[in-house]
């Protein structure tokens, strides 16, 4: 499965599989862990002290929320 569905964008990596609570998820080498999550489907990323879900906030992997 193509992780963007227009075909001018390529993978730069290799594809990889990498696993995640128990879940085989397909990445490309190179990636961050969030981003193969968010490619994957899977937008929560945690949940903060009430309970609330938290997902990617600025992407760039230097938050506390990736």
């Amino acid at each position: 499965m193509p992780r963007l569905a227009d075909d001018r964008f390529r993978q730069r990596g290799a594809a990889i599989t990498v696993s995640v609570d128990g879940e085989d998820l397909p990445a490309v080498a190179g990636e961050s862990i969030a981003a193969a999550l968010t490619a994957a489907g899977r937008l929560t990323l945690r949940r903060d002290r009430a309970g609330r879900p938290r997902g990617l906030f600025c992407g760039m992997g230097v938050c506390f929320d990736c």
